[in-house]
């Protein structure tokens, strides 16, 4: 049995460990391109998300938001446990990191294979069928929620139909691409619609939503005041 001490001196280090992650963010490399991420201002283990999907692919101009969260993250040394990935946490030589998988939720509904359409989960078990805590760290996390959303990845993704979260957006994309593409078209439509992108607090504004990243909608001087910046 774990002492309530020891329980708390293992969050603090995992606190640490996942502050050391985001740190690392900073870093050249470590943070995919169109990806921002910020921590929630009440909850360390909690990281606001706002994807721009690749510029080559059919999901470009979206503005997705979403939300990365590790719950009963702690485990102790040697331990396992199930994975919000769909397998199952390797146990860790070190007491207090980040063992179990994290769970990532888009706000808004996005047509995509490995998005459920019921939860807006993101199926992590493709890339990380098991969490390997120092080995699978936040920035591979990241690199790989972009490369979801990339051309190369559903045409690899088309072919895999045990990764299908939504069997039926997979079948489309497999056999209907055209009608696939209009969707995913809709998807980015809705993430940048005016009523979607300058909500305050963001659409669903329920707790932790509310307290994401958001898109003030500026005014004409404002906006003349970007473009001096910008353009001179």
């Amino acid at each position: 049995m774990v002492s309530s001490s020891t329980q708390q001196q293992q969050q603090q280090q995992a606190l640490h460990d996942i502050h050391l992650q985001f740190a690392s963010l900073k870093l050249p490399g470590h943070c995919p391109p169109g990806v921002y991420v910020q921590q929630d201002e009440q909850d360390p283990l909690t990281l606001h998300g706002v994807l721009f999907p690749p510029s080559e692919g059919i999901y470009r101009g979206g503005v997705f938001r979403f939300l990365i969260a590790w719950t009963g993250s702690v485990l102790p040394s040697g331990s396992t446990g199930e994975g919000g990935g769909g397998g199952k946490s390797k146990g860790s030589k070190a007491k207090g990191l980040i063992t179990s998988f994290p769970r990532v939720t888009f706000q808004e509904g996005v047509g995509h294979p490995l998005i459920s359409s019921d939860t807006r989960l993101l199926s992590l078990s493709p890339r990380f069928p098991t969490w390997r805590p120092r080995t699978d760290t936040l920035p591979h996390l990241l690199y790989y929620i972009r490369d979801v959303f990339s051309a190369q990845a559903l045409e690899e993704i088309a072919t895999k139909e045990t990764w299908w979260t939504d069997k039926e957006i997979g079948r489309l994309l497999q056999t209907r691409p055209a009608t696939f593409e209009k969707l995913a078209a809709q998807s980015v439509t809705l993430s940048s619609s005016r009523a979607v992108l300058h909500s305050s607090p963001p659409a669903g504004g329920k707790e932790p939503w509310s307290r994401g990243i958001g898109f003030p909608e500026m005014g004409e001087e404002e906006l003349e005041a970007v473009r001096r910046d910008i353009f001179g």
